[in-house]
Formats: C-alpha cells, structure tokens, sequence
C-alpha cells in the first residue's frame, strides 16, 4: 500500500505540512495572528522514528543558539511510537500504544476502543470512505 522507509523519511515535513494546514483553517484572511490558538499535530507510529526507545517525542520551536529561548508560537509536535522500551509513559498509555500495536485490549478504555473500532468497521458508509481515503496514499 506504501513504503514504509517513504513513510519514515516524510514524516517530520509530514507534521510540518499538516501543521500549516490546521493554522490556515483557523485564521481568516487580514485577522490578527494572535487569533491563533495553541495547535498539537499528534502522530501514533508503529515505528521508532529516531530508534531512541521513547514512547513520546516531543517538539516544540526554540532558538538554536539558546536552548532555552522558547519561539512562543505555541506549536507542539508530538510523536508517539508503539515501539518504545522506556519506562517514559503512563501504564495507561502503555496499554493503549499496546493496543494500536495490535495487542489485544487490555483494560477498560482499550476494550471501548475496541468496540468503537468495530462499529465503524461494521458502517458502511464509514467503511466505503476509509477505503477510498486508502486508495488515495
């Protein structure tokens, strides 16, 4: 369906383009920058994109020359990988990037979310717009 290394290789101008959009949806043409609200691109992989074992990584902008000089644009980027080996995330959260993993539910949110998955799955309208949106990537 895709190549997984295109997937891997495009992923951070992926959030950077996504990003822009949320903002261009928000803001309407000559109104105030201020107007923008803080904004999070949240992207679930089943890969470890930077092979550091985190469960999260997270982005925000910052002065190169002083890491501590925040941008203040209130943009955050975050990536969360089903892979991750450290002890760096909640047993809750685990259990969830577990489950899209594709391990079984193991806990009261992850067995709703399995029956949510399956009744979209059983729409089939739903289920006719997933495909097509498949056969777009």
């Amino acid at each position: 369906m895709y190549d997984k290394k295109i997937l891997k290789d495009n992923l951070p101008k992926r959030m950077r383009y996504y990003q822009g959009m949320i903002d261009l949806n928000i803001l309407e043409k000559g109104e105030n920058y201020k107007n923008l609200k803080k904004s999070f691109v949240i992207f679930i992989c089943t890969f470890d994109l930077f092979g550091l074992g985190r469960h999260v990584y997270t982005f925000e902008n910052r002065c190169i020359e002083d890491l501590e000089l925040p941008l203040g644009d209130d943009t955050t980027k975050i990536i969360l990988n089903t892979k991750g080996t450290l002890d760096d995330v909640s047993p809750e959260m685990k259990k969830l990037l577990n489950y899209i993993d594709g391990e079984a539910p193991s806990d009261e949110f992850t067995e709703e979310l399995e029956q949510a998955v399956k009744k979209v799955r059983d729409n089939e309208k739903w289920r006719l717009d997933y495909m097509t949106l498949q056969m777009s990537y």
